[in-house]
């Protein structure tokens, strides 16, 4: 699917050429990187893309997982087996990636669930972590943290450093 551009912004792109002309006459070294960049930004036309944006972004980020598909009879779609861990994205965040597993989102779609994992087609709720831990739809429970993200879990997320080496929340 090819990308859109934004239209250009011409208040943007004289306000620039005024700019570049002062600078012109400038000699040293800063006013010349600032030539250099405003150039640059000239000949770009000031179009910004989804792409830049997203290049823009963390590529991954500790999140909340969910499993919507699996769990107990009569609470299949509303409770599943669920974790912690790092997620990565792809360069334009379509796409979500945790432990070898691709998800897409379900677009408002879902019952519960806001993706769903590409190959088996099952159902998730991923998204940021709570910092008073309840993540759950229903209320907090005890959900296991990836090992390579409990340190930075527990201190930037819940701010409670002295439960660093705690397993679950």
């Amino acid at each position: 699917m090819p990308h859109k551009k934004s239209k250009p912004d011409f208040a943007a792109a004289k306000a620039a050429r005024i700019l570049k002309a002062h600078l012109e006459n400038l000699p040293d070294k800063d006013a010349r990187v600032m030539r250099e960049e405003i150039h640059a930004l000239a000949v770009k036309g000031f179009h910004s893309t989804d792409r830049e944006k997203a290049s823009r972004t963390p590529r991954n980020r500790i999140m909340y997982i969910e499993n919507k598909s699996a769990g107990l009879p009569g609470e299949k779609g509303l409770i599943g087996p669920a974790r912690i861990g790092r997620v990565t994205f792809n360069r334009t965040r379509k796409t979500l990636y945790y432990k070898g597993k691709a998800f897409q989102s379900l677009r408002g779609r879902g019952f519960k669930a806001n993706y769903f994992d590409v190959e088996t087609h099952e159902e998730y709720w991923i998204s940021g972590p709570r910092t008073d831990g309840a993540d759950g739809l229903y209320g907090p429970r005890p959900t296991p943290i990836d090992d390579d993200v409990r340190l930075e879990y527990w201190t930037v997320i819940r701010k409670n450093p002295g439960k660093k080496d705690q397993r679950t929340t």
